[in-house]
């Protein structure tokens, strides 16, 4: 079981409980998907009820044990997964494969809880110097390609979640997508007492402060009216430096005093603006305005539900939809044309920014081929 911030519980190896066996107090009915045909498997996700869920069976696919929900958290929007992989079953991999490459089409955020069966240095340190042929290893190398292929976090730590006997490897595995967006994410094993060989997960994440700066908004500057400012700065600091020998003045004092006189200028010209971590710099006045009409139309159909009413706000969800990817796109690709004259220690910051990189909590083993084999450091 592997549970996210309390507030959703995935669940691996649920069998084939009978309904309304499982009531868990302050969680709602669970997205289910049982294994047909023969026992044991299945997965399971449930969720408060103060979270927002809604089933995604367009991921469900024959061949993968898994179930997909949209799960809303405080605000903070994601795609939740539960997958159960058979030992040795990498048919369900490549499914695994292809599921995660649609999912990532349509949404920024994915958290997957998985039982893989699958064992990788990356993961599991214990299975680091062992055959290269054995299956759990091989299916570990095909999981490892797909997280490599979709740019994956692995948030296990190393420590093994399946203990029995002198038995512990760690087979669950935890990834995610644009998580770390949200905050810096904390993975850990906990004593649960449900009795069973796999250990319970807990995988939390602390919300970063909503950091609010002020900005000019240059949009919206005048610059007519500092075209006047500084026409009248420049003039008296030309007379002053007319009056000076500049062969024998400071060229940084002369510099900080001209730098000195233009932002003085800009101060008396500019308006502000607040931005937060939700600010998005292509929405322009004209999206703000129709993303208005867009509020002023969902209510009106929520005051209203008649057909006519949801087919206009639908129609106006889906033109302000694709006219802010349309902007989101435009703005990227000018950013990336910046690039061209930037320095190269500048790139990186632009390019980590414009892909919502973040630093991966934890340390991850490096992998080196050496003398034909595969060794993790």
């Amino acid at each position: 079981m592997q549970r996210l911030q309390i507030d959703i519980a995935a669940l691996q190896e649920i069998w084939h409980p009978a309904d309304d066996s499982v009531h868990i107090k302050g969680y709602g009915a669970p997205i289910m998907k049982v294994r047909t045909g023969r026992e044991g498997g299945g997965v399971a996700i449930y969720t408060k009820n103060s979270v927002k869920k809604v089933h995604l069976q367009q991921y469900d696919v024959n061949g993968l044990e898994a179930v997909w929900a949209d799960v809303m958290v405080d605000k903070c929007r994601m795609v939740v997964g539960s997958v159960s992989i058979a030992p040795g079953d990498t048919a369900a991999l490549n499914l695994l494969d292809s599921t995660i490459e649609l999912i990532l089409t349509e949404h920024r955020r994915l958290i997957i809880a998985m039982d893989s069966n699958s064992r990788h240095g990356v993961w599991d340190d214990s299975c680091i110097g062992l055959p290269r042929h054995t299956r759990s290893l091989q299916m570990g190398t095909k999981l490892d390609e797909i997280i490599r292929k979709h740019g994956l976090v692995v948030h296990n730590d190393g420590q093994p979640t399946y203990c029995q006997g002198n038995v512990a490897t760690a087979p669950d595995v935890t990834l995610s997508v644009g998580l770390l967006e949200l905050g810096p994410v904390k993975w850990s094993v906990v004593d649960d007492e449900l009795r069973t060989p796999h250990e319970g997960i807990l995988v939390s994440v602390d919300e970063k402060p909503d950091v609010k700066i002020e900005v000019i908004d240059w949009p919206k500057f005048d610059w007519n009216k500092y075209e006047m400012e500084t026409e009248q700065v420049l003039s008296d600091l030309c007379d002053n430096w007319d009056k000076q020998d500049l062969l024998q003045s400071n060229s940084e004092i002369l510099v900080s005093e001209l730098v000195a006189g233009i932002e003085q200028c800009v101060q008396r010209t500019a308006t502000l603006r607040t931005i937060t971590k939700h600010s998005r710099p292509w929405i322009s006045c004209d999206i703000a305005n129709k993303l208005k009409d867009l509020r002023r139309l969902k209510r009106k159909w929520r005051l209203r539900r008649s057909p006519a009413n949801g087919s206009v706000y639908k129609k106006a969800v889906d033109e302000v939809y694709q006219e802010i990817k349309q902007a989101e796109k435009e703005y990227w690709l000018s950013e990336c044309h910046k690039l061209n004259k930037m320095k190269d220690q500048d790139k990186w910051k632009v390019i980590q920014k414009l892909t919502n990189q973040q630093t991966v909590q934890g340390v991850q083993p490096l992998r080196v081929h050496h003398n034909g084999k595969d060794m993790f450091f």
